[in-house]
Parts: C-alpha cells; sequence; structure tokens
C-alpha cells in the first residue's frame, strides 16, 4: 500500500514537472517538440552515435563535462589540476601542488588545487591549513568550499557545513550538480541532528527533477536515518522503476540494507563494486560496514590494499582506517590494530567519530586479549 501511494504520489509530481517545462514553450509553438526535440532534428551521425551509448556512458561523459567546465579556464601554474581531475589521480594533485608550494608558500592557487587532494584523502587538518590561504584565489573555488564543508561535518561543525552548502547551492543552477549539494546538505543535517530540515531538503531534491534517482535515493537514506526502513525500501523501489544506473542509488540501497539489520542483503549488493564504485569513498565506507557486519573481515583488508585511498602507502581517510582498524583487531591481528588506532587518534584529533572509532579498535583488542 505504502509503495502504491508513493509511487502515485510520484506520477503526479512527474506529470506536474512535464506540465511545467511544456508551459513555457514560446506561444503557437508544440510543447512536446519543444520539452523533446525529435530524433530528426540530429544529424545522421550523431544520431547513430548517441544510439550506441549506454545510459552509464551518457552518465560518464557528464561528469567528465561538469569537470571540464570546471576547470577550463585554470591558472597557468595548477593548469595540471583539470587532467588529472579528470582521471581522478588525486594522490598527483596534492604531491605536485606540495612540491610546487615549496618554492611559492603563499600561491593561493596552489593551495587551493592542494585542498582538492586533500579531500579525496580525508586530510581535514590539511584542508583546514590551507583554506586561509586558498581564499584570495577564484579557481577550484567552488571544489575547494565542498572541502571545506566536508571537513567542518567531520570535524563536528556540521551546522557551519550546512550553511556552506546552503550558499553553494543558491551559486550553482546545474540540475546534477544542485541534487549533489543537496545530498551532501541533507548528510550534513543528519549529522546535526536536524531530521526535520533534512528531510524537507530531501523533498526539494525531488522538486527539483522527480525523475532523478538520485533524489530519490537521497529521500530513501533520509528515511533510513530516521528509522523509516520500510518506507526507504520503498523510495529506493522508486528509484528502481527510473531504469537509469547511479552511484548514489546503490550507495543508498546498501546504506539501507545495513542500517536496517540486513548487512548480508548489502553484502550481496557490494561485493563486486564497479570501478566507479571502487572509486567513490561513501560507496566504500558502506562495503566496509557490511564486510565488518558479517564478519568477512579479510575483504575488508583485501579491499584496503587498493591504492586509491593510500598515500605513501598508508590510508589516510579516518573513516576507512576505523574500519580498516576494526577489521584487523576483529582478524586477530592486534600489533597492526592497536598502531592504526593510535595513527588515528593522532591524525584526527578534531574528530569526535574518529576519536570514537579509535576507542572502538582498543576495546576490540581487550576483548580479544580477555577472550582468546
Amino acid at each position: 500500500m505504502i509503495r502504491l501511494l508513493v509511487l502515485l504520489m510520484t506520477v503526479f509530481s512527474t506529470s506536474c514537472f512535464v506540465e511545467s517545462r511544456t508551459a513555457i514553450a514560446a506561444p503557437g509553438s508544440n510543447p512536446s517538440a519543444t520539452s523533446r526535440p525529435k530524433n530528426t532534428q540530429l544529424p545522421k551521425r550523431r544520431r547513430a552515435k548517441s544510439a550506441k551509448q549506454s545510459p552509464a556512458r551518457r552518465g560518464f561523459q557528464k561528469r567528465r563535462e561538469d569537470v571540464s567546465l570546471s576547470t577550463a579556464t585554470l591558472p597557468q601554474e595548477i593548469s595540471f589540476v583539470g587532467k588529472l581531475l579528470k582521471q581522478r589521480a588525486y594522490r598527483a594533485i596534492l604531491t605536485k601542488a606540495n612540491r610546487l608550494l615549496a618554492s611559492d608558500p603563499v600561491n593561493s592557487n596552489l593551495h587551493a588545487a592542494r585542498i582538492v587532494g586533500c579531500r579525496h584523502f580525508g586530510d581535514h587538518a590539511c584542508i583546514a591549513q590551507s583554506y586561509d590561504e586558498a581564499k584570495p584565489s577564484t579557481a577550484l573555488d567552488l571544489l575547494r568550499e565542498v572541502a571545506r564543508a566536508d571537513a567542518l561535518r567531520h570535524t563536528g561543525q556540521a551546522q557551519e557545513a550546512a550553511r556552506i552548502r546552503r550558499a553553494l547551492f543558491v551559486e550553482n543552477a546545474r540540475p546534477q550538480r544542485r541534487i549533489t549539494l543537496l545530498t551532501e546538505l541533507a548528510l550534513d543535517l543528519l549529522a546535526a541532528s536536524q531530521l526535520e530540515d533534512a528531510h524537507d531538503t530531501a523533498w526539494q531534491a525531488i522538486a527539483l527533477d522527480p525523475e532523478s534517482p538520485d533524489a530519490w535515493a537521497l529521500v530513501a537514506r533520509v528515511e533510513a536515518a530516521t528509522g523509516r526502513f520500510e518506507e526507504a525500501e520503498s523510495y529506493l523501489w522508486l528509484a528502481d522503476r527510473l531504469g537509469r544506473p547511479s552511484l548514489p542509488l546503490a550507495i543508498a540501497r546498501t546504506e539501507v540494507l545495513v542500517s536496517s539489520g540486513d548487512p548480508h542483503e548489502a553484502v550481496t549488493a557490494a561485493l563486486r563494486p564497479t570501478i566507479i564504485q571502487r572509486k567513490s569513498l561513501e560507496h566504500t565506507i558502506l562495503r566496509y560496514r557490511a564486510f565488518l557486519a558479517t564478519g568477512l573481515y579479510a575483504e575488508v583488508l583485501d579491499d584496503a590494499h587498493e591504492t586509491t585511498w593510500r598515500l605513501g602507502n598508508e590510508l589516510w581517510h579516518p573513516h576507512l582506517m576505523a574500519a580498516v582498524g576494526e577489521a584487523l583487531a576483529l582478524d586477530g591481528q592486534a600489533e597492526e590494530a592497536g598502531a592504526l588506532a593510535v595513527r588515528l587518534a593522532a591524525t584526527c584529533p578534531e574528530s569526535a567519530p574518529a576519536q570514537a572509532a579509535a576507542q572502538a579498535i582498543h576495546r576490540h583488542l581487550a576483548s580479544s586479549q580477555s577472550h582468546p
């Protein structure tokens, strides 16, 4: 019954959305032709190429176009960032920015590039160190502010993170980018325990694009965060009905399954991640949570050898360090687990979740020693 009601709501909102788009057609024009041009209007060669592209491929190209647009006019000293961003070579960005900063330590553009690299590895102290130096630069300003908001959320300042995210939402008009910003804003609000605001934000994403699986995935995550797992499953079902591949949808499904106490299903869904999922921090963290909940400690440790998240052959993101430390402790590798817990606490002194995770690793070690 809940799914039926939600489906009816979706159909109604989608039809309203389509009507609103056709209503702005020029007087005397054909609304359907305005809202969806016929294929005959495209050159044959372009039409043939488009027909061969899968939805996943089109989505990948769109993400690359967004990156290209955001880095098209980079200053000369950080022109390398555009190419490396397309390749998702964050380690190379960070390494080159640090090397150039050694001879030009107050260059705001280089500090902005450094922040982009630090964000990938969850080095919140690095972001804080470079933020004031990077502010005069207009290069990479969106990525810089997103990194700043992420760092604030993870260090217990979720309300300030939400303030930054709201400002970014107002300033960025691209629909897909706005849904991404709303997703992060909702996560900021959940971290700040502002559940009603998070709920309103999720439905704002639906109003923005009721045909987006990412928007429905966000609603599902917010519902799961408030313990409404049946409703969350219904919204995941609606997102599936749209028939488009989506990384946020895969993340939402894994999170809902883990949160609702069904980690075995989460493992089934996440055991063989795609390349895009492997490069997603959120999906990786949730995979590890599912593996830990089902006793698959070796899966976490094997997966953690991926170089994507390593800098100097060491993990840096606190959430990944916490998961790997717990896996080491539960797998009986006490020395390695203890060392990782100490490093986690030392590198993230202002992060309450990181400190709690380090203490949890120590508790696992104490428990395993008392019950050999």
